[in-house]
Parts: structure tokens; sequence; C-alpha cells
């Protein structure tokens, strides 16, 4: 007891035990089902293709066995004395009948050589008809003289239809298994055409029981306890059937009315299929209750089905005999691995409890614990690796503390607006200078907000496009647009916008840095005014200006005209030099109306 309640509580050693045993006993067991499996599937398709073999073999022996009845006449249609005795045979009955001496003595020549053959054959009877249709001879002198096959009466019997068939192909041919009134049971009629040197005298028919091939097959039906074969037959919406192992012919004629299924029903589907002219192996339940194994198959030269069956339990025996004695093996095997990983996991549990112990403390926050094993395997190894883990994790986390102290100090640092949003325009994060910027209080309420509404709505559809733009090409720079403040004041910002990629180099949100241009937007528009002022001055000094110069290089030109004759050569070189500034002076204001005019332009 005390044995299996330290099993039962669950240390380090029961749960490597059970892992172990997991790890060992699972693929043995899988590997134990498949190997199973697959022998299983084998034998089983062995039973199938043994089965199936069988019926074919039995197939094969009825056709041979027909074959040799045909053959057997065949043969004796084509015996030169035989076919002369039938020749003189037939011209006596056509000239005098059977009552004359002469036919007599023919017809026991005839009668003593159709005796011997049919001793060895075990016909039922023999009949030879002339070409134009009499029965000349009778070796039972059951049917009268005077029939004639071709009379409208005869000629659709099956008899009759054999006849005229044997006579126009010339070949041996078999007719269907039927109920024959003069003998009173079920025969087929086998007729060979009596020919010599391609004259055609005659037809040689026999009569061939149906109750020979079933003691044929019988014969051959015996290849296990509970194994059978059937004939079968089909009669209008039904199919009759006889069992030919211990087949008994006295019992026949009463069984075989009894053995008959409706043709659709569920009843030994087989049966019904292989009147059907299918031919398959498969699994079926009897009357009984019982699971039968059955082949069956279509003869088409007696237009019968054959049906071989034997009980699944005896086709099956050596699988159920492999099944128990891998099952044998199989726990004996487990029983070993059990006590074999029990041994193991005890050798290793110790070491592992101290690195469990050192794992806890970890677990708790004590991050600087480290993991003693008194071992020189590779637990120990183990314990260093865990150990040097811990201690590379610690600066990791340090150096990532660190990194995002600094990052944090950058972002509130920047003096502008530095937002991350997702896909869908979402604000996720933003940095101080955001907060302060759309007039928010806390982070928190900034946070979870569409981008897009802080942006003032005549350009939301900008701001979109400019958004779209950045996810296409993954960076956008120094677009211009109104926000609002969260009173709804609107400021001009300059926007850059760039993607921020996955793992998987696919976009997963936005970065976005807005920069509040209020005071350059203002700087602009002075600038603009200046400028304005500026184009102003320039063009009333362009034409202001020009008129006094013009005034004075006229009254220079007319004091040069004036005092030409007392005017001496300095001051004459001075009056030059005068008319040169002019000059200069009007260019740069003809400059200057030329800068205004462009101004305007």
């Amino acid at each position: 007891m005390k044995f299996f309640s330290s099993l039962v509580k669950p240390s380090i050693t029961n749960k490597l035990l059970i892992r172990f045993i997991s790890i060992a006993v699972v693929p043995f067991l899988f590997s134990g089902f498949i190997i199973i499996i697959i022998v299983v599937d084998s034998l089983k398709k062995e039973a199938f293709n043994n089965l199936s073999a069988i019926a074919d073999d039995r197939v094969l022996e009825v056709k041979n066995y027909i074959n040799r009845k045909k053959q057997n006449i065949n043969r004796l249609a084509h015996l030169p004395n035989i076919a002369f005795s039938v020749y003189k045979l037939i011209q006596i009955h056509q000239q005098k009948g059977v009552h004359g001496s002469e036919y007599n003595a023919l017809h026991g020549q005839i009668y003593e050589s159709l005796v011997c053959f049919n001793e060895d054959s075990s016909y039922k009877d023999i009949f030879i008809i002339s070409p134009n249709g009499n029965i000349v001879f009778d070796i039972n002198r059951k049917l009268k003289s005077t029939i004639n096959l071709k009379t409208d009466s005869l000629k659709k019997t099956d008899l009759g239809k054999l006849f005229n068939d044997a006579i126009l192909v010339k070949s041996t041919l078999i007719s269907d298994f039927k109920w024959y009134g003069p003998l009173n049971e079920s025969v087929a009629f086998i007729a060979a055409p009596i020919e010599r040197k391609d004259v055609f005298f005659g037809v040689f028919v026999v009569v061939f029981r149906s109750n020979d091939i079933y003691e044929f097959v019988s014969s051959r039906s015996d290849f296990g306890s509970s194994s059978d074969i059937f004939l079968v037959k089909k009669e209008e919406d039904s199919a009759v059937y006889i069992p030919c192992k211990n087949y008994h012919e006295s019992n026949f004629n009463l069984d075989f009315k009894k053995k008959r299924i409706l043709m659709g029903s569920n009843d030994f589907i087989p049966i019904q299929k292989a009147v059907k002219e299918l031919k398959g192996t498969e699994i079926y339940t009897d009357f009984n209750g019982t699971d039968i194994l059955a082949s069956y198959r279509y003869i088409p030269q007696i237009k019968l089905g054959l049906v071989v069956q034997i009980d699944k339990n005896e086709a099956f025996k050596p699988i159920n005999n492999l099944i128990r004695t891998i099952l044998i093996i199989g726990f004996i095997s487990l029983l070993l691995v059990i006590i074999l990983v029990f041994i193991f996991s005890k050798s290793i549990a110790n070491p592992i409890v101290n690195l469990t112990k050192t794992d806890r403390l970890i677990a708790e926050g004590n991050i600087s614990a480290k993991a003693h094993v008194n071992a020189t395997d590779e637990l120990h190894d183990l314990a260093m690796s865990f150990n040097n883990m811990l201690a590379e994790r610690k600066k990791a986390e340090d150096a990532l503390h660190t990194s995002e102290e600094r990052l944090k100090k950058i972002l509130n640092s920047s003096p502008d607006s530095i937002v991350v949003i997702d896909l869908n325009g979402r604000v996720l994060e933003c940095n101080k200078t955001a907060i302060d910027t759309f007039h928010f209080s806390t982070k928190e309420e900034f946070i979870g907000l569409d981008a897009l509404d802080q942006v003032d709505p005549p350009d939301r559809k900008k701001a979109r496009l400019h958004l779209r733009k950045t996810l296409k090409v993954g960076l956008s720079k120094n677009m211009d647009y109104y926000c609002r403040t969260k009173e709804g004041n609107k400021f001009p910002v300059e926007v850059s916008a760039s993607t921020i990629l996955d793992i998987n180099n696919d976009p997963q949100s936005f970065i976005i840095i807005a920069r509040d241009i209020s005071e350059r937007k203002k700087g602009e528009k002075e600038l603009f005014r200046s400028n304005q002022e500026l184009e102003q001055f320039a063009y009333i000094a362009s034409h202001d200006l020009k008129a006094p110069l013009r005034a004075i290089r006229q009254i220079t030109t007319w004091m040069e005209e004036d005092l030409q004759d007392i005017m001496k050569d300095d001051t004459k070189k001075q009056m030059g030099l005068l008319r040169g500034r002019v000059d200069r002076m009007e260019s740069l204001l003809s400059g200057l109306l030329e800068y205004s005019r462009i101004g305007r332009k």
C-alpha cells in the first residue's frame, strides 16, 4: 500500500515516470497498432484473394467440365464409323420409316456403340436428329419417331432452338438448364453437328443433367469446415440456388423449391449479384446473423451463378491468432519498459528537484538565484547554462530598461508632436508635445481617439490620401494642412509620416510627426506684405526718378551747345562724366522698373 500511495503522490519522480512511460509507450503502442493494422489488412486481403482464387478455380473447373462434355459429343459426331452409320440410318428412316428390319438392325448397332460411349459420359439420353428435323434415334426410346423439330409447335422449344442453331453455326452448342418433363428433372441439351468431309448428315443431341454439375461442384466444395458452394439460376423475379456441399440427388427436387430468394431483397446479396453477371468478393450477414465471406461469379456457358463462401471467423482465424500473440508479446515488452523507466527516472530525479527549487525562486522574482546541482553529467551542464541564461537575461532586461528610458526622453524632448496610430487611424502612442499641442490633459485622454478627427474637416480628405500614399511607398514628407485642438481651435501643421513594419515586413502602424507652423505662417504673411511694398516702391521710383534725370541730361546738352566755344577741355570732360552718371542711373532705374513689372506678372 505504501508503494502505491507513493506513486499517487505528485512528485518529480512520478512525473518523470509518467512522462518517460508516455514517451516510451506511446510510440510503442502506436507502432504496434500500425503493425497490427497493416498485418491484419494484409491477412484480410489475403483471405479475400484466397477465396477469390478458389471461386475462379471452381468456375474454371466447371467450364472445363462443360467443355469436356461438349468435346466428348463433338468427337462422337466426327467418328467415321458413327457418322456413316448415322447417315445410313437417316436414309432408311426417310425411305422406310422405323418399322423395317433394316432400320432395327442398324439402330441396334448404333445403340450398342452409344451405350458404351454413355458409360463413360453418363448422359441421361442421346438423340440423333436428321437434317429435316426428325428424331431418328432415341437411346431411351421415350420420344416418338414422328416428332419433327422444325414444326411450329416444336421449333420454339429449347431442343428445337438448339437444333436449328447447331445447323446454322455448324458447331457444338449447349442450352440453358431447364425443367424437362420426360425425365422429370432439370437438364440441358448439348448438340453437335454430324459431319464427314464437310458433308452434314444430322445432329447428335445429348441430355446433360444439372445434377451432374451439382455433384461435380460438390466434390470440390470442401475447403473449410464452414465452406460451401452455391450454384444459382434466375427464374422470373427470384434467384434459385442449391448448396453443393454434401449434395445428395435424392433430396434435390424437394429442397430446390425451398431455396429461393426474391430479387431486389436484402437477403443473400452475393447470390443476387451472381445471377446479375457480377463478379466480386464481400462480407454479408446470413439468415442466422452470421458474418460470411463470399465470392461470386457468373458462368456464361451454362448461364448459372456460382457463390463460394466460408464463415468469416474461420477465414480470419489466422488474424485472431496473430493479434493474440502480438498482444501477449506487447504486454511483456510494456512491463519491461515500465520497470526500466522507473529505475531511470529515480536516477535523475534528485538533480531535477534542485533545478525546480531554483526555478521556483526565480518565478518568485529572485533573478539573482543560482542553480546548484551535484552532478558531473549533462544535468551539471544544464545547471551552468541555466545560470548563464539568468545572467544574460538580467543584462538584457537592464539594457532594455535603459533603452526604453532613453527613447522616452528623446520623444518627450522633441519639439514636434509624435503620434503612433494603427492602420485604422486609432492613436496608440504619443509624446508630451502632442498632448500639449492638441490641449489634452493626459496621454490616456488622447490614446484611442481617431487621429483624423483632430484634422480640420476641409483637410481630412487630403490627410486620408496622405496616409494611403504612406502605406503604399512607406514614407511621405512635408504635407501641410490644418488640425484642431481639443477645444476646436485650428492651427497649421507640417506632417511627415512613415510606416512601422512587423516581423514579416507588413505594415502594422504609422508614426506621424507633426510640427506646428503657426509662427512660420505668420512670417510668410509678413514677408508677403513686405514684398508687395517693395514692389510698389520700385515701381514708383522707376517712374518718378527718370524725369529729373532726363532734365539733367537735357540741360547738360544745352550747356555744351551754348558754351561750346568758351568751354575748356577740363570742363568738357566733367560734362561727359556727368552724362555717363546720368546714363548709369537711368539704366539702374530701368532695371528696377523691369523688376517691379516682373513682380506684377
